[in-house]
């Protein structure tokens, strides 16, 4: 039985080995200088029954003002919020390559 749940784990870590190495066949290199950004984002799961409302999150700039990000709630199984988080962030930076660089 020992045997094998360490086989068991050893085909997660492959899995999840197996994911990162695609992930980052991915990447690109991208020459020249880049605009640099900054990106805020948090993430958190909670039991749906203790979720009653969300809202936008305040941030503080360097010059005084204020801004809101936007939070977005996704329901259901954890490889369904897996699997929309990650479609959501693909559409957001496809999003960002279609406005104009200032």
């Amino acid at each position: 039985m020992a045997v094998y749940a360490k086989w068991q784990d050893a085909r997660r870590l492959a899995g999840v080995l197996e994911e990162v190495c695609g992930m980052a066949r991915k990447l690109k290199l991208v020459k020249g200088a880049a605009q640099r950004n900054t990106l805020i984002y948090g993430m958190r799961i909670f039991p749906p029954a203790e979720v009653a409302g969300v809202e936008a999150a305040p941030v503080r700039l360097a010059d005084g003002s204020s801004g809101r990000v936007t939070m977005h709630l996704i329901e259901g199984t954890r490889a369904q919020i897996r699997r929309q988080l990650m479609q959501s962030i693909d559409a957001f930076f496809e999003f960002l390559d279609e406005e104009p660089v200032q």
